[in-house]
């Protein structure tokens, strides 16, 4: 029975090689936001990309959403946090796996590409399903403050983290750092990137750089 309710936009690229991309939009948009950006960086990969189902707001544009509504940053609202990583695994689940002539095979991990609230939940997703992706590409992104809940430390060595951050952004060099350690207590490889410009997602250095992470060969 499908559970999943959210909407998604979905491309299944030109290249039958991975990677497979889940772009996960942040604060204000939709899932239309980081399609410009992976149409020039990745242009053969397969795209999926879901909606948040939490309403935010109206703009001359047209609906915009929100993940989960942000705290005294970095904590964000626990139970809107939780719902939103629940639906995100359960859509994953029925949405991004693969079955051959009726019998399931193991999916192929994906690259997650967020950006903002997208980016915090793309880290966690990962340190709860971390045989699920290999690579972490964080616009923006930290590791949240839940009051109540961490999630379980599972494994995360097969899982490559990038922290882009812009030095004049929110993301402050204290919760990177933190951030960092975090998973690399979990045992993720972490890089972190500063990068003037990064929250602009018509930037073209970010363009250059993320089209490098998107190439590695899946390990």
């Amino acid at each position: 029975m499908r559970r999943s309710t959210l909407e998604y936009h979905f491309a299944p690229g030109t290249d039958a090689r991975p990677p497979r991309v889940l772009a996960l939009h942040g604060a204000g948009a939709d899932q239309r936001q980081l399609l410009p950006l992976l149409a020039r960086t990745a242009p053969h990969a397969a795209i999926v990309a879901p909606k948040a189902g939490r309403w935010s707001a109206w703009t001359p544009d047209g609906q915009r959403y929100a993940w989960y509504q942000d705290l005294s940053f970095p904590a964000v609202e626990p139970i809107g946090f939780g719902d939103a990583l629940w639906q995100l695994e359960r859509f994953c689940a029925e949405r991004a796996g693969g079955s051959t002539g009726g019998r399931t095979r193991p999916p192929d991990r994906m690259d997650i590409v967020g950006f903002g609230q997208g980016a915090v939940l793309g880290l966690v997703l990962a340190a709860v399903w971390p045989e699920r992706f290999r690579h972490v590409i964080a616009l923006g992104g930290y590791w949240p403050c839940i009051k109540g809940w961490q999630p379980a430390r599972r494994a995360m060595a097969q899982v490559q983290v990038t922290l882009l951050l812009d030095p004049s952004g929110p993301v402050g060099y204290a919760l990177a750092q933190a951030t960092g350690a975090e998973l690399v207590q979990r045992g993720a490889r972490v890089e972190v990137a500063w990068c003037a410009g990064a929250g602009d997602l018509r930037s073209a250095s970010l363009d250059t750089q993320l089209a490098v992470w998107l190439s590695r060969p899946h390990s």
